[in-house]
C-alpha cells in the first residue's frame, strides 16, 4: 500500500513538470521562473511554493528504472 506522502509527492512531482515543461510564454511559467528568481535573491522570503519544493527535492533520492 502507497502512504499519503508518497501520494502527495507524486503529485507535486506532476505539478512541478507540468510547470517547467510549459510553454515560456504562457503566465504560469513566467510566473514560477520570478518565484524561483526571487527565492534565489531575497533572503527574507523563503515561505510558499518555491522553498517547499526546496525543501522536498533536498529530501528525496530520485532513482530512474
Amino acid at each position: 500500500m502507497t502512504s499519503i506522502e508518497a501520494l502527495i509527492d507524486l503529485q507535486k512531482l506532476a505539478f512541478l513538470g507540468s510547470l517547467c515543461h510549459a510553454p515560456t510564454g504562457k503566465p504560469c511559467h513566467m510566473l514560477f521562473i520570478l518565484r524561483l528568481c526571487q527565492f534565489d535573491l531575497c533572503e527574507n522570503r523563503k515561505i510558499g511554493f518555491i522553498p517547499g519544493n526546496v525543501t522536498f527535492f533536498r529530501n528525496i533520492t530520485l532513482k530512474t528504472t
